[in-house]
């Protein structure tokens, strides 16, 4: 009588355990992102620019969508999550969907342009484009995109590299981008230079730059 007992308990516990398994779970995303859930859309200027870099770039992922945005610093790369699908792999699992966007505060790429030039502009727009290529925005929690880590923004200064080179610029042009790009405020600490730089010679090189070695990088007063 109890090893019957026994195997009905059994058999019960299994029963639920396969129906736990086999239904369907909703994967719990928190679409922290609600500051850019609405998108202005960006200048004719900027879009040209974008569309531009994604040429010299040979980007070659879903088209990214450029937005004015006043309540951002500077720019930011992330991807807007439209749904979730199931999981290609796992039957329980699902997967969100995304669409690359960057945002970028009109006001302070207007003033980097009147100090720096419009090619350091457009370098800081390559970095965010970047981002998107190395997949630093498929994330699953949306918010994790928004802050990449020192070590993700010196990747994309392999990008920067690349562009700069087909741009056209000289060595000696490239000197100068380098200390203008490397002494922005927003940029990671020093410690990391080094490797950016080597990325960003590495990018210019690959690009088509003209063979050259760059000097060791001046950083001014940031106060």
């Amino acid at each position: 009588m109890k090893t019957i007992q026994l195997m009905l308990a059994c058999t019960l516990l299994l029963v639920q355990f396969n129906s736990h398994a086999t239904e369907e779970k909703v994967e719990n995303i928190i679409d922290s992102i609600k500051p850019f859930e609405s998108c202005t859309p960006a200048s004719l200027h900027a879009q040209q620019a974008l569309k531009q870099i994604t040429e010299l770039l040979d980007y070659q992922g879903k088209a990214i969508t450029l937005c004015r945005s006043t309540t951002i610093p500077t720019m930011a790369a992330w991807s807007k999550l439209l749904r979730m699908e199931k999981h290609p792999y796992i039957n329980w699992k699902k997967r969100p969907v995304t669409t690359p966007h960057i945002s970028y505060n009109p006001n302070y790429l207007r003033q980097l342009e009147e100090a720096r030039g419009e090619v350091i502009a457009q370098a800081l727009l390559a970095r965010q484009v970047g981002h998107h290529i190395k997949k630093h925005t498929d994330y699953q929690t949306p918010l994790a995109g928004l802050a990449p880590t020192p070590a993700q923004v010196t990747t994309t200064d392999y990008f920067v590299g690349i562009l700069l080179a087909r741009l056209g610029l000289n060595s000696e042009q490239l000197v100068q981008a380098q200390d203008a790009l490397f002494n922005l405020a927003e940029q990671p600490e020093e410690g990391l230079l080094q490797q950016r730089q080597e990325r960003l010679l590495q990018g210019w090189l690959e690009g088509g730059g003209e063979p050259t070695t760059l000097p060791e990088i001046a950083l001014t007063s940031r106060w």
